[in-house]
């Protein structure tokens, strides 16, 4: 469940009949390998108890239930092969058995089917409609291999050996599919060709097409079309007889040119009210006025308040504020669900990156022995181990990677902790500073209480605490060092840096009484050599910055509460619309309502 959202509450009796369903025949699915005749047996069982045919079923269904126990009966024929079969085996071929059956539609009955040539080959059909007949897509565009040639392809095949196919045959392959999907049509044959591509370049038709219409003496594609049809969906309409136009589209037409939704609209559904209201809509966007309602300037949001007063604001949720209103409202308010971004298998994603960096870090240093940190032995078997660990518990099946990549990754990751590591040892023994604590969950406020009653959350990675008592120090790692990290304390005073502020103010309740801030770091992980390993908030900066921050946040948790969440658009490569995940939900390309968010008045900015 996303932070922050409601969920469903599902009746108890509800949640156990689904759980005795499941586990029951997660039970039944766990048995040991049998015959493939016994495995039928026990599917018709679960079937019969789980998916039972009403009295009533009709003809259709009492057919595919027949064609469901035939499946089944054709694979207790495999008991002949003389090997058992686990239900995984059993369940995958049963599958594949079902997606191959047919059944017949019956007399007076019409059927479509959508296949592709491949698919379609042996097939028989009244009428055959055939797409997409254009070039380099149908015949698609057959090229030798670069590096075995088709002179060499045929050296090298021969009966009595390795029989390696030409790339060049592929042209007869290509000709023998359109011949087999041509014949296939027992009354009528459409073939369909597109003039243009998605980006309104010309195609050319299908050299099929060519030659089969000047072998039926028909005029080639396009030099004796009667009709074409408009790109544009406004001469599309206008080029239909007015009496074939159905309601929808005769409003459309209307609109279209000006007028109001057509009258017969009205007496076929209600979307004559959705098309109005969707016009006076459209009114109101193109409006360069003020900010409204659909600028993201919403009611109080007091439900959401509530969950916030409860649940916290935490610094991640307060920097996606400050970067733009309207994100945060699409993604905390609205709960539309941020982009998640995915390994492709060609690499590891920073967010992996740093939650395996986390782990080690935080295994490594709660398990550091008095000896290792008094530099009397050597730390490295006890990193050795926690690293081992991790990469165990992430490795490249967990994080959707190649192996080979993996393995170089985990070599890359090592060595750069090693390096980490070697350096703040050596940094802490001289400060005299220990960490203590890792990865906390904090949660409170300033002594003066949080601004709007909405408590602060967040989870510290690591807090350093001075060795003779008295001050700490908050720890949070970054992979890689970002220019906009160069002035903290004036990005604190501005706004636009809440986690180590957050922290500063609450780390030290986790430690017990009597600790006061000593300052804040952040530590990067991957530097290349010259680099500034760390970016820190001293206590005395923090000390001049933290009244301006305080003000700025109580003036966001008054708009947040108020609901003020208008865009902010910021293009170009490093701008954040460039990776947000709501581009066409905040309308930033539309210049009316980018005008209006401009104006609009947000704490910060």
């Amino acid at each position: 469940m996303r932070e922050g959202l409601p969920g469903e509450l599902i009746p108890a009796a509800d949640a156990k009949a689904l759980w005795d369903f499941v586990s029951g025949l997660r039970e039944k699915l766990g048995a040991p390998p049998a015959k493939w005749s016994a495995r039928a047996a026990e599917a018709r069982a679960i079937l019969a108890a789980h998916l039972g045919l009403p009295v009533e079923a009709s003809a259709a269904e009492r057919d595919a239930e027949a064609a469901v126990q035939d499946a089944l009966e054709e694979l207790s024929a495999f008991d002949r092969l003389g090997s058992e079969c686990s239900w995984e085996d059993f369940l995958d071929a049963f599958e594949r058995k079902l997606s191959r059956a047919t059944r017949d539609a019956g007399d007076g009955r019409l059927g479509v089917r959508a296949l592709d040539a491949m698919d379609a080959r042996g097939q028989r059909s009244r009428a055959v409609v055939l797409i997409g007949l254009k070039e380099k897509l149908f015949p698609r565009q057959v090229l030798e291999d670069p590096l075995l040639r088709d002179g060499a392809r045929a050296a090298l095949r021969h009966p009595a050996g390795y029989w390696i196919g030409r790339k060049a045959a592929g042209h007869e392959e290509e000709r023998l599919l359109f011949y087999l999907a041509v014949a296939s049509a027992k009354e009528r044959l459409v073939l369909v060709y597109p003039r243009s591509d998605e980006a309104g370049k010309a195609s050319v038709p299908s050299t099929y097409l060519r030659e089969l219409c000047r072998a039926a003496g028909l005029p080639a594609p396009g030099e004796d079309d009667t009709r074409r049809v408009p790109r544009q969906p406004t001469e599309r309409l206008r080029s239909v007889p007015a009496e074939m136009l159905t309601p929808r589209e005769a409003s459309l037409l209307s609109v279209l040119e000006g007028g109001s939704p057509a009258e017969e609209l009205r007496s076929v559904d209600s979307g004559l009210g959705s098309l109005t209201e969707g016009l006076e809509r459209v009114a109101a966007l193109n409006d360069r006025g003020g900010a409204g309602s659909h600028d993201g300037l919403t009611r109080p949001i007091a439900a959401e308040l509530a969950k916030l007063k409860k649940s916290g604001l935490s610094p991640t949720a307060l920097d996606l504020y400050a970067t733009c209103p309207f994100r945060f409202f699409a993604a905390r308010v609205l709960g539309l669900g941020e982009r998640e971004e995915g390994s492709n298998q060609g690499e590891l994603t920073p967010q992996a990156r740093g939650l395996v960096y986390h782990a080690v870090l935080e295994r490594f240093y709660s398990a550091l022995t008095e000896e290792a940190w008094a530099d009397k032995k050597d730390w490295g078997p006890a990193f050795d181990a926690a690293a081992e660990a991790v990469f165990g518990e992430n490795d490249w099946r967990a994080l959707g990677i190649y192996p080979l990549l993996w393995e170089s990754a985990r070599i890359d990751m090592s060595a750069r902790l090693r390096g980490f590591i070697q350096w703040d040892l050596e940094r802490l023994r001289a400060a005299g500073v220990r960490p203590r604590l890792y990865e906390t969950r904090l949660q409170g406020g300033p002594p003066e209480g949080a601004p709007g009653g909405v408590p602060w959350k967040g989870v510290a990675d690591r807090i350093d605490a001075d060795e003779s008592g008295g001050t700490f120090r908050v720890v949070d790692y970054k992979t890689r060092a970002n220019a906009r990290w160069k002035n903290l304390a004036k990005q604190a005073a501005a706004g636009e840096l809440h986690q180590l502020p957050f922290y500063a103010e609450l780390a030290g309740a986790a430690l017990g009484e009597g600790w006061s801030f000593g300052g804040a770091e952040l530590l990067f992980l991957e530097v290349e050599e010259g680099e500034e390993r760390s970016a820190e908030l001293s206590a005395e900066d923090w000390g001049l910055a933290r009244g301006p921050f305080l003000k700025i946040l109580a003036e966001r948790v008054e708009a947040i509460s108020s609901g003020r969440f208008p865009i902010r658009p910021e293009d170009g490569e490093r701008g954040h619309c460039s990776w947000c995940e709501f581009p066409t939900v905040c309308r930033k390309a539309h210049g009316p309502s980018r005008a209006r968010g401009l104006r609009a008045i947000v704490p910060g900015a």
